[in-house]
């Protein structure tokens, strides 16, 4: 893993999410004190169970997010540029609950604790910040887990789909990514599908023009189409009795 003092890069692409939303004067200071550090494709940048007192935030490249649940480690998210994670660790110093590789040559910024002890001393309210990740990610794990109540498969897919994407729920404020780095194996099970119904699924929405399936990962094609069929099946939901 190569390591190197930050850049000027980070600041364009960092900005656009969380921390561009906080105290100019905060936000430069988690700059100058974090240090970009580079992971090869499918290396981790920590496991379930590990100690971190580190935040993250992704400058390139993605980082897949996988959830140790019921002995079997599954995909929960997908994190592309502006994305930050690692914030319950960094504050409780608990292990981990979730394994972090990087999909793709990957560069984040790390901010340690020690780090931001030091801008605590000039900016108090830098917790304030930090719990506004907080509840940023609480928020999209708990919207996460209400699309999987969605029991028609079809529309939970295209839900997980735009999730993983960041056209839904995008709640750090990042912008959207048009390659999801997971295989449709992985993406079946994130959206609690077998492996052959999923498979079906992405299928019939590559037929639609919606999608294209690879090896590598599943590129979004026309987002807007599939924002369009989650809003057809919530009003059909909601609609009244005639």
């Amino acid at each position: 893993m190569v390591r190197r003092r930050r850049a000027a890069a980070p600041w364009e692409v960092l900005r656009a999410g969380w921390l561009g939303q906080q105290d100019a004067q905060f936000s430069e200071a988690v700059l100058h004190e974090g240090r970009q550090q580079h992971f090869s494709d499918e290396e981790s940048i920590y496991v379930y169970g590990d100690r971190k007192d580190r935040l993250y935030g992704v400058v390139a490249g993605a980082v897949r997010l996988q959830v140790l649940r019921n002995e079997r480690c599954r995909l929960g998210h997908i994190g592309g540029p502006g994305y930050w994670f690692g914030e319950v660790e960094f504050i409780t110093q608990r292990p981990s609950i979730m394994t972090l590789v990087a999909a793709g040559e990957t560069e984040l910024l790390v901010l340690t604790r020690a780090a931001f002890d030091r801008i605590v001393t000039a900016y108090p309210d830098a917790w304030r910040s930090l719990a506004t990740l907080c509840a940023y990610n609480v928020d999209l794990a708990a919207a996460a887990a209400e699309d999987l109540m969605i029991r028609n498969s079809m529309v939970r897919m295209v839900a997980v789909l735009l999730r993983l994407s960041s056209h839904r729920h995008a709640f750090q404020g990042v912008a959207p990514v048009d390659f999801i780095p997971a295989t449709q194996e992985e993406v079946s099970l994130a959206a609690n599908l077998s492996r052959s119904t999923g498979t079906s699924i992405l299928a019939e929405l590559s037929k639609c023009g919606w999608l294209n399936t690879g090896y590598r990962g599943i590129q979004i094609i026309d987002a807007q189409a599939m924002r369009n069929r989650l809003a057809e099946h919530f009003e059909q939901r909601v609609a009244p009795n005639p």
